[in-house]
């Protein structure tokens, strides 16, 4: 309850004479009496909460690219290394080295079918040029 004037408001009147010149949020937070000390420390710490957030989003971000870079970097020095060492082990194998020696022989005989089927579509523009057709400007 609370007085105005003489008038006595009980809790579910409000005296919005008082705010008509100024209807913001904040006059009227306090004309209902909603604008306590709790309120406010509860919007602070909710205010910095979010600040901190933000904050720790940032820095979250920044120790994310730090690692991609420090693996990446990782990752580059050692991979060499450690790819030669496996493939010479595994290419020193009688049944690997038959292996790839096939894949690669089967790779190159491709090579020398599709080099085979140009020679044999392609015209021959240099018996034709040395000839003298299209010759003459």
């Amino acid at each position: 309850m609370g007085y105005v004037g003489a008038t006595v408001l009980t809790d579910h009147q409000y005296d919005l004479s008082k705010i008509q010149n100024a209807p913001d949020a904040l006059a009227i937070a306090l004309q209902l009496g909603r604008l306590d000390f709790i309120t406010v420390v509860l919007t602070s710490l909710a205010v910095i909460l979010a600040i901190l957030g933000v904050i720790g989003w940032e820095q979250l971000n920044k120790a994310k690219e730090a690692a991609i870079k420090l693996a990446r970097d990782a990752v580059e020095e050692l991979l060499p290394s450690h790819v030669a060492a496996h493939a010479e082990a595994a290419f020193n194998t009688e049944e690997n080295r038959a292996y790839i020696l096939s894949i690669v022989e089967e790779i190159m005989a491709r090579e020398r079918d599709v080099a085979a089927s140009i020679d044999e579509n392609t015209p021959d523009v240099t018996a034709a040029y040395n000839d003298g057709a299209d010759n003459e400007q």
